[in-house]
């Protein structure tokens, strides 16, 4: 029995996991210094565990889960939630200032309509400190912010809302391209968080949708790009 091969195939390198999570090794070794990720120590390497850092990504950073198995999740996708819908309720928004991750994101929260009863400051801290746990981009200047917990506010619907930056921001993308498009995912539970983010992962993998946000086309010729790949993929509506 090839025991070093049953080895290689349950754990992974440091650089692996960093390749996984879509983030530098130096990121994954600030996580493991904040005891945030699940690791053991074998003489003086870092081993983590196959299972426990899929696991982790699903939790910790489902976008980065979503696009690596996108391909797997075909049936959830067709059930989703329909992405211009959460749009339009989230709503499209231009010229948002700031010069660093935190200002951008306190400046975008502060003009998204969520409902009554949402404290926008607390909302807001609560992106900044998951952005600060591990960057949601997704590398070609586009990042998707949200809280840790896809549940944190009692939002009465799922919105996603799409904010243009004035500047480029420095996200820490592991492409290095620096981001000018937030895509931020208020979900009313955790179920429509993942459900958004896969039809989002597969809608921006589309060269159609790609092209109007680098206009960047207005909020109708973005909303009826999208509602057009919708139903050449046939995906199925199912927010009221």
């Amino acid at each position: 029995m090839d025991i070093g091969g049953l080895y290689r195939m349950a754990y992974l390198t440091l650089k692996e996991v960093a390749r996984l999570l879509g983030v530098c090794e130096k990121t994954v070794y600030r996580l493991l210094g904040k005891g945030e990720l699940p690791a053991v120590k074998v003489g003086r390497q870092w081993r983590f565990r196959q299972r426990e850092i899929e696991t982790w990504l699903r939790r910790e950073k489902p976008e980065s889960y979503v696009v690596e198995h996108l391909g797997e999740e075909t049936e959830e996708i067709a059930t989703g939630p329909l992405l211009s819908k959460a749009l339009q309720a989230g709503g499209i928004f231009f010229k948002i200032i700031g010069d660093s991750r935190e200002e951008v994101i306190k400046n975008a929260v502060n003009i998204i309509f969520l409902g009554a009863g949402i404290d926008h400051r607390q909302l807001a801290q609560a992106v900044i400190a998951r952005e600060k746990l591990c960057s949601t981009s997704i590398g070609r200047g586009i990042a998707l912010p949200h809280p840790r917990h896809p549940r944190y506010a009692a939002f009465d619907r799922s919105r996603v809302s799409l904010c243009f930056l004035e500047n480029q921001i420095d996200f820490g993308a592991i492409d290095k391209r620096p981001v000018d498009k937030l895509f931020f995912i208020f979900a009313g539970s955790e179920r429509e968080h993942l459900q958004l983010l896969r039809v989002l992962a597969l809608i921006l993998q589309q060269a159609e949708f790609i092209e109007v946000l680098e206009g960047p086309g207005s909020r109708l010729e973005i909303l009826r790009v999208i509602r057009r790949l919708e139903k050449r993929l046939e995906l199925e509506a199912v927010l009221p």
